[in-house]
């Protein structure tokens, strides 16, 4: 059985779960105990108000579990002839053979703390001196607006229309060798050819040649006709 190619996993990916498992677990704190007091303290509430508390707290400690469960489910994986980007929300092949280059850069040259605001200043900060590697393409694996949508704003540089991902990865070195020796192999690797069914019949079905046999009397009926 073929072994799985190492998965390099996105921090940034894994901090914003880490902000939503936060938010939604105290949330989840806030509507059980408010529900509770309510029924022990808050008569004037009915019932179905207070089951209502309850069960969205209870949707909330769910929600919860779920974002632990995924919160390493972004990764980037090496295959033979792509690499493959995986988020909770896509999955991108990205074909060695349409990598024009590569180049390492920090983040802060890529990214300016001034004109990023709310939670996604937040979000980056942690990781303004980390080293990304950024792709260059000669085109997208998939339409530009679908990318846009469902992967990370950090992807990709501001005001840069050109086809390009950024990849901010935990173990940056190891992942630059790795690209680059998988992107090596492909390159050089060709698939040997296989010759079509349909000759190999045809070539057998041809009956063999008879070769003449070389004797006293060959070749007299060639002299004749060029006299």
């Amino acid at each position: 059985m073929p072994r799985k190619p190492k998965r390099y996993l996105l921090p940034l990916y894994e901090r914003v779960m880490k902000r939503w498992m936060s938010a939604t677990f105290w949330l989840g704190i806030f509507l059980v105990g408010f529900g509770a007091a309510s029924w022990f303290y808050a008569h004037q509430f009915s019932d179905l108000n207070i089951y209502m508390l309850l069960g969205a707290g209870a949707f909330a400690f769910l929600v919860t579990l779920i974002l632990f469960l995924i919160r390493k489910s972004a990764y980037i994986q090496l295959y033979p002839a792509y690499l493959r980007i995986v988020t909770p929300f896509m999955r991108v092949n990205v074909g060695y053979k349409s990598i024009k280059r590569t180049n390492t850069a920090e983040m802060s040259n890529l990214f300016s703390m001034k004109n990023i605001r709310g939670m996604r200043r937040e979000i980056i900060s942690p990781f303004m001196k980390y080293t990304v590697i950024v792709l260059n393409l000669d085109r997208f694996p998939r339409a530009p607006w679908l990318l846009h949508t469902f992967l990370s704003p950090f992807f990709f540089m501001p005001m840069d229309k050109t086809p390009h991902f950024i990849l901010l990865v935990d173990n940056w070195l190891d992942f630059s060798t790795d690209l680059e020796s998988s992107r090596a192999s492909a390159i050089q690797y060709t698939p040997p050819q296989q010759q079509s069914p349909l000759l190999m019949v045809s070539d057998r079905a041809k009956p063999p040649s008879k070769k003449r046999k070389k004797g006293l009397l060959t070749g007299l009926g060639d002299d004749e006709k060029k006299k």
